[in-house]
C-alpha cells in the first residue's frame, strides 16, 4: 500500500500553493497588450489562436512532467543533455538568454511609460489628443504636443535604463528582491480588477472615468475583422502567455513525496493553473478590446492597456506606481540568468576575482544595450513579436517537441534501470544474513580492541591506573582472609600478559595514541598497571557499552542534523575519533548497495521511436518554423514600411 506524504489539509495547501506559483510564473507583461491583439485579429481568429496555444501548452507540460518522472532531473539543461546532447542544451540556453533580454527591453519601455504618466499627473501636463475634425491650428498644436511627449519619453527611457537599471545591475543578491517580486501576483490581480472595473463602468455608463479626450463607444462594438499584418505576426505571441515549461523541473525536484504523488500533483496543478489563466486572459481580452482600439477611437489605441486611461485617474495611477516597483525588482531577478549564461560562455567563476569583475561588466553591457534598444522601440508589441518569433519558438515550441520525441526512450531507460536494480538486489536470504552478521562481528571486534587499547595506553591512562591501584589496595585489605595474594597476583599477571599480547597485533592509529604497542624495552617509561585492575575493567565495560550504541544511534538519527561540538580534553578528542571511525564503517555498510546509473544502464539498447510519433511531431515542428519565420519577416517589413496617416491630422 502506497504511503501518503501529505495529510488531507496539507495536500490542499500544496495544491493551492503550487497552482498560485504556476499562475504567477505565467502572468507577465504580455497580458498588457492582449486587448490590442484581440482587437487587431478579431474575436473569432483570436479565440482560435488562443485555443491552439492552450492545447499545445497542455501537451508540452505533459511531456516535461513525464521527462522529469523518468529522469528526475531538476533543470531543462539536464533534461536536454540526457535526451539529446550538450549542443542542443546550449542552443536552448542561449535562446533563453535572448528571450529574457527582450523582456528586459520591454520592462524598460513599460516602466518608462508609467513614469511618464506619473510625471504628467504631478506636472499637470495635458494629454495629446487629436481634434474630432481637421483644424490646422489644432492639428499643429497636436503635432507639437506629440513631438514634445516623444522627446520626454526618450529622456525618461534613457534615465530609467542608464540610471535606475544601471544601479540595479550592481545588486549581487536577489534574496530580498525575490521575496518582494513574489508579491507581484497580488499586484496583477489588483491591476486586472482595476482595468476590468474601469472598462465595464465605461461600457455601462458610456463615459470613461476622469477622461478628457472624448472617449466614445467603439465602432464596431465587437471586433471581428482581422488585420492582415496581425494574422501573419501575432500567432507566436499567444504561446508566450503560457510560460510554465521552464519552471516544471525545479518544481518537481523541490516537491516532497513519492514519484507518483509528485507527478499527480504537478499534472493536476498545471491543469488548474492553465484553466485559471485562460479565464483571466479571455475575460481581460474581450472586455478591453470591446472598450478601446475602435476605428473611431484614435486617442485610445495604445498597445499597453493602462496607457489608454487618463493620467488623472488616481486609481490607475496607483497601479502604475506599483507596477514600476515590481518591474524594478523583476529586472534584477531576470538579469541574473542572462549574466550566468554569459559567464558560462567565457568560463568565468563568480567566486573568483575575475568572475566578480566580469559579473558586473556583463551587467553594465546588458543594461547599455537594452537602454539603446528601448529608446528606439516604439511599442512593447514590437518587442514581443520579435523575441517570441525568434527565441520563444525554441523555448515554448521546440523544447516540448524535442523532449516529446524522446519520451519513449526515457520510459524504457527508467524501466531497464529499475529491473536491473531489482535483479542486483535479489539475493539468497541465508547468504545475505551471513554477510550482514560477518560485517557486524567485524565492527564489534574492532570496537572492543579500540576500547581496550585506549584503557591502557590512551590519554589519562596514568590517572586511571592510579585510581585502580588504590581500589585494589582497599579491596585486598578487606578480603585478605579469604583470598591468596600470591594466587591473585599470578592470575592478574597472566591476564595482563594475554592482554598485552593481543595489543601487539593492533595497528589502528588514533590521534594522541601510538599506532603500535611499545616494545618491552619501552614499557619501563610507562606506568605499569597494577596486578588486579577492577576499575579498568569497569571503565572498559562502560566505554564498550557506549561505543556499541553508536551505530544504532547513528542509524536512528542520521536524517537529523547533529550539533558539532569541539572536544574539551585530549581524552574526549580521542574518544570522538573512535566514534567517528565506527560511524564511518556503519555508513559504508548503509551505502554499500548504492549503484550508479552507468552500471544500471550497462547493456541498455534505446528503443526506436515509432514512425507515427516522429511524423506527427516533425510535421508540427515544420509548421511552427514556417509560422514563426513568417512572423519575424513580416515584423521587420512592418517596421520599415511607410506609415499611413491615422486620424484627421497628418503626420
Amino acid at each position: 500500500m502506497t504511503t501518503q506524504t501529505y495529510t488531507p489539509n496539507e495536500e490542499k495547501r500544496v495544491y493551492a500553493g503550487t497552482t498560485m506559483l504556476m499562475i504567477g510564473s505565467c502572468i507577465g507583461a504580455s497580458l498588457l497588450a492582449l486587448g490590442n491583439r484581440f482587437s487587431n485579429l478579431g474575436w473569432p481568429l483570436s479565440t482560435v489562436y488562443m485555443t491552439l496555444a492552450v492545447i499545445f501548452s497542455f501537451w508540452g507540460y505533459r511531456q516535461i512532467i513525464d521527462a522529469c518522472t523518468y529522469t528526475r532531473y531538476s533543470t531543462i539543461r539536464s533534461l536536454l543533455i540526457v535526451t539529446w546532447n550538450k549542443v542542443i542544451a546550449e542552443i536552448v540556453g542561449y535562446a533563453t538568454m535572448f528571450l529574457i533580454f527582450g523582456f528586459l527591453v520591454a520592462y524598460c519601455v513599460i516602466s518608462s511609460d508609467y513614469i511618464h504618466s506619473i510625471y504628467n499627473f504631478f506636472s499637470k501636463t495635458p494629454a495629446c489628443n487629436q481634434p474630432a475634425a481637421y483644424d490646422e491650428g489644432l492639428c499643429n498644436e497636436y503635432i507639437k504636443c506629440v513631438a514634445a511627449s516623444n522627446k520626454v519619453d526618450k529622456i525618461i527611457r534613457a534615465i530609467v535604463g542608464g540610471g535606475a537599471f544601471m544601479l540595479l545591475s550592481f545588486v549581487s543578491s536577489v534574496g530580498i528582491l525575490s521575496l518582494i517580486s513574489s508579491l507581484s501576483l497580488i499586484l496583477v490581480v489588483f491591476s486586472i480588477s482595476v482595468i476590468l472595473g474601469r472598462c465595464i463602468e465605461a461600457l455601462i455608463k458610456g463615459k470613461l472615468a476622469h477622461d478628457s479626450g472624448g472617449w466614445t463607444r467603439r465602432e464596431p462594438p465587437i471586433p471581428y475583422k482581422p488585420d492582415v499584418w496581425s494574422v501573419l505576426i501575432d500567432f507566436p505571441s499567444y504561446f508566450s502567455l503560457y510560460t510554465l515549461i521552464p519552471t516544471i523541473p525545479s518544481l518537481y525536484a523541490e516537491m516532497k513525496g513519492s514519484i507518483s504523488e509528485k507527478t499527480k500533483i504537478i499534472h493536476r496543478t498545471s491543469i488548474y493553473a492553465t484553466v485559471v489563466l485562460i479565464t483571466i486572459y479571455m475575460l481581460l481580452a474581450y472586455v478591453t478590446s470591446a472598450t478601446f482600439y475602435g476605428s473611431n477611437q484614435e486617442n485610445y489605441r495604445q498597445d499597453n492597456i493602462l496607457n489608454n486611461f487618463s493620467d488623472n485617474d488616481k486609481l490607475v495611477l496607483s497601479v502604475r506606481i506599483l507596477y514600476v516597483l515590481v518591474i524594478f525588482t523583476a529586472f534584477v531577478c531576470c538579469l541574473f540568468p542572462c549574466r550566468a549564461i554569459l559567464l558560462d560562455i567565457v568560463k568565468a567563476d563568480r567566486t573568483t576575482k575575475r568572475g566578480k569583475v566580469l559579473f558586473f561588466v556583463t551587467g553594465i553591457i546588458i543594461v547599455l544595450l537594452l537602454t539603446i534598444l528601448a529608446i528606439f522601440v516604439p511599442s512593447i508589441t514590437l518587442v514581443f513579436d520579435i523575441i517570441t518569433s525568434l527565441f520563444g519558438f525554441v523555448l515554448y515550441l521546440g523544447l516540448p517537441i524535442l523532449v516529446g520525441l524522446k519520451i519513449p526512450v526515457l520510459k524504457a531507460r527508467r524501466e531497464y534501470m529499475e529491473a536491473t536494480r531489482a535483479a542486483m538486489h535479489r539475493k539468497d536470504p541465508d547468504t545475505e544474513m551471513k554477510q550482514t552478521n560477518a560485517m557486524e562481528a567485524k565492527i564489534r571486534d574492532r570496537t572492543n580492541s579500540i576500547t581496550a587499547f585506549l584503557s591502557v595506553f590512551g590519554p589519562g591512562a596514568t590517572e586511571r591506573v592510579r585510581q585502580a591501584s588504590e581500589s585494589i589496595v582497599r579491596r585486598m585489605s578487606m578480603t585478605s582472609d579469604r583470598l591468596s595474594i600470591g594466587g591473585r597476583a599470578d592470575r592478574a599477571s597472566s591476564s595482563s600478559g594475554r592482554r598485552l599480547s593481543s595489543y601487539r597485533h593492533s595497528h589502528i592509529p588514533f590521534k594522541g595514541v601510538p599506532s603500535t604497542i611499545p616494545e618491552a624495552s619501552d614499557l619501563s617509561k610507562i606506568e605499569t598497571p597494577p596486578l588486579n585492575n577492577v576499575s579498568l575493567e569497569s571503565e572498559h565495560a562502560r566505554q564498550q557499552s557506549r561505543l556499541q550504541t553508536i551505530p544504532e544511534t547513528y542509524e536512528h538519527d542520521r536524517n537529523r542534523v547533529q550539533e558539532v561540538t569541539e572536544p574539551d580534553t585530549e581524552e574526549e578528542e580521542t574518544t570522538h575519533n573512535i566514534s567517528t571511525r565506527v560511524v564511518t564503517e556503519q555508513v559504508a555498510i548503509d551505502h554499500s548497495h548504492t549503484i550508479s546509473d552507468e552500471v544500471l544502464l550497462e547493456g541498455f539498447t534505446p528503443p526506436k521511436v515509432s514512425l507515427k510519433r516522429q511524423i506527427i511531431l516533425w510535421t508540427i515542428t515544420s509548421l511552427f518554423i514556417i509560422t514563426n519565420s513568417t512572423s519575424f519577416v513580416m515584423t521587420i517589413i512592418k517596421i520599415f514600411s511607410p506609415k499611413g496617416n491615422t486620424g484627421v491630422c497628418p503626420k
